[in-house]
């Protein structure tokens, strides 16, 4: 779940200057390092935020598997957005703003559940998560450049997207050896 989640993470972290840069320039716009500091300080605001706040507020109210999956979803419904809003500047601006929102509330429940679905020492199950979910942010920053290159800017999107949907099934299908977390 973590590796799959991580390359959409990643595609949107590491890709998305890329389509701004651009969106920017076709619409005329001057969009410089300044700029784009905005973007993900407005970005990073709405993680921070939603990590501290709305994430345990959720899992009172709901549990942590129920936020896992709407979670998920809603991030990967967010990235094939983008992906289809690659072109145009104000999407790709708010939707990687409103994106902090998901990755925020993701990141600290998944957290969260793997330290809580396991029988490992404490260290080795966040050591195992942390590089489980590296791979999968490393892989995602070279993939991204040349399926743009090649297929357009919003195909990077629309993998994240996809591997979302792989990151949910296989939730999903482990469903019976989380237990602890349901």
């Amino acid at each position: 779940v973590a590796f799959f989640y991580n390359f959409g993470f990643f595609t949107l972290l590491a890709y998305s200057p890329y389509p701004i840069d651009q969106a920017a320039a076709a619409a005329g716009n001057n969009f410089g390092a300044i700029e784009l500091g905005f973007v993900f300080f407005g970005w990073g605001l709405t993680l921070a935020i939603s990590s501290v706040f709305l994430a345990p507020r959720l899992t009172q109210s709901f549990d942590l598997f129920p936020v896992l999956i709407a979670i998920l979803s809603g991030f990967g419904i967010l990235l094939a957005a983008l992906g289809f809003g690659a072109e145009n500047l104000i999407a790709v601006i708010a939707l990687v703003i409103v994106a902090g929102v998901f990755i925020g509330v993701f990141n600290t429940v998944l957290t969260e559940a793997v330290m809580e679905a396991t029988d490992l020492p404490r260290g080795v199950a966040s050591s195992t998560y942390s590089g489980l979910r590296f791979l999968g942010g490393a892989i995602a920053p070279a993939v991204s450049g040349p399926l743009a290159a090649t297929y357009g800017a919003g195909v990077p999107y629309w993998f994240g997207a996809a591997s979302l949907v792989l990151s949910l099934g296989i939730l999903l299908a482990g469903k019976r050896h989380l237990g602890r977390i349901l």
